[in-house]
């Protein structure tokens, strides 16, 4: 519904043309960016996880009835807990 009493309005095409390039490479970088940030931050989640479970384990081992009282088995325990 175009208003034949509004004047038509042409906007130069050049500024639009120049700039297309470089706002898609910065789209591109920032991307790349954020899955690099992205990715990182799940490589530490998993490192921390793996540190977790492998103290998790080295206390149960460590604690095993035949080398430890019963008192300083809760003592991991609480530790772990």
């Amino acid at each position: 519904a175009v208003n034949p009493l509004s004047p038509e309005l042409q906007l130069p095409l050049t500024p639009f043309e120049l700039t297309a390039p470089v706002l898609g490479l910065l789209l591109v970088f920032r991307t790349d960016t954020a899955y690099e940030r992205f990715s990182l931050g799940s490589q530490l989640a998993w490192e921390i996880t793996a540190s977790m479970r492998s103290l998790m384990r080295r206390l149960a081992a460590f604690t095993s009835p035949e080398l430890f009282s019963d008192g300083e088995r809760a003592a991991a325990e609480d530790l772990i807990q």
